[in-house]
């Protein structure tokens, strides 16, 4: 799950933490202040939220999940996401109300990146509802519709930024459903160890600007892999290809690759087009209880169509990262990546795992 979309460098002070809320093992709810800055944004204070509903012998807990936070250059994120499942595990429920304002970079249009980039602010209120049904023999059927509205602000200085809006407009109002089909032998999505996760997703959705209307239509395949040595060492492995409809879109709305979970080393939907392809690798050990590293690298492109990717240059990066388990009963977890590009570089400590 990826909370900020900016290239990160953040430095997270959990010394005010409640030394019972980080001992107890039992406990259904962790609440944790948090202090962070960033280049993008400066000095940031804010909480983090895991609420437990329940204890499966094995898989994920129902859980609550909660993020509020503000920084000095006005940058505001919050997040409520409930996870819930049935008794028996054959259904989940899930949903999203997420707010954001802050400011973002535009890198351009396909591999042509902007050096430096343009900036400007977006705010964003975004909600969704998904469901899922666990069908016999580890297949699974899930469905999700979203809604999203989004204003994008102080961009007269930057041409280009100037040249997308002038064509469509600083308004935009979504709406989309998504229906995917799969496989999942993975026995929880938080922190798996061990499965194979193969999905086939197909979205459909309606764009409105203020000066434009569009239509969307978006295929994704995801596979995702992941080897147990032991019960520290775990080899995952990741792959993705997607393509939406090649016709006039603002840059918004184009596949992205960069940021904290596809891509790291890169900012955030730094690489934009019709069409991605991302090949990435983790070793993760947790050798303790509360704190584990892991190693990552990954190949991606984007292009116009599916069948030119790899065409040109791909982009490439690598790097480390160290975990803080915060909730010992789910496996949720914080972590802090150090990610290298092709002359780039991208700092993040953001909630859960890259994938």
């Amino acid at each position: 799950m990826q909370l900020s979309r900016s290239t990160l460098f953040i430095i997270s002070l959990y010394a005010g933490l409640v030394p019972n809320l980080l001992k107890a093992e039992e406990s259904a709810t962790n609440l944790l202040p948090v202090v962070f800055f960033t280049r993008d944004t400066g000095l940031g204070l804010g909480g983090f939220l895991v609420s437990n509903l329940d204890r499966p012998q094995e898989g994920d807990p129902s859980q609550v999940l909660g993020l509020l936070s503000y920084t000095s250059k006005k940058q505001t994120i919050a997040l409520l996401e409930p996870r819930l499942y049935s008794e028996d595990r054959t259904w989940e429920y899930g949903g999203r109300l997420y707010a954001q304002d802050y400011p973002n970079t535009f890198y351009g249009r396909e591999d042509e990146t902007l050096d430096p980039g343009e900036t400007f602010k977006e705010r964003r209120a975004q909600m969704s509802l998904r469901l899922t049904y666990r069908a016999p023999h580890q297949l699974f059927v899930e469905g999700e519709a979203d809604l999203m509205q989004s204003r994008f602000l102080d961009f007269a200085d930057s041409p280009n930024l100037s040249q997308e809006f002038a064509i469509w407009g600083p308004e935009l109002k979504q709406k989309s459903g998504t229906l995917a089909l799969g496989y999942d032998s993975r026995p929880g999505r938080i922190r798996p160890d061990r499965g194979l996760l193969v999905k086939l997703s197909h979205r459909l959705g309606e764009a409105t600007t203020d000066r434009k209307e569009t239509r969307i239509a978006q295929s994704a395949l995801e596979s995702r892999y992941y080897y147990s040595f032991n019960s520290q060492n775990t080899l995952a492995l990741q792959g993705l290809l997607a393509e939406i409809d090649p016709q006039p879109l603002p840059f918004y709305q184009l596949l992205g690759l960069g940021g904290s979970a596809l891509l790291r080393g890169y900012a955030a939907q730094q690489f934009r087009d019709y069409a991605i392809g991302l090949a990435q690798a983790e070793f993760r050990s947790l050798p303790s209880e509360r704190w584990g590293y892991h190693v990552f690298a990954g190949l991606g492109d984007t292009a116009e169509h599916k069948t030119k990717l790899a065409a040109g240059e791909l982009h490439g990066s690598a790097g480390l990262g160290f975990d803080y388990i915060v909730d010992v009963r789910s496996k949720q977890n914080f972590r802090f990546d150090i990610g290298l590009g092709q002359k780039s570089y991208g700092l993040y400590l953001l909630f859960g795992n890259a994938f």
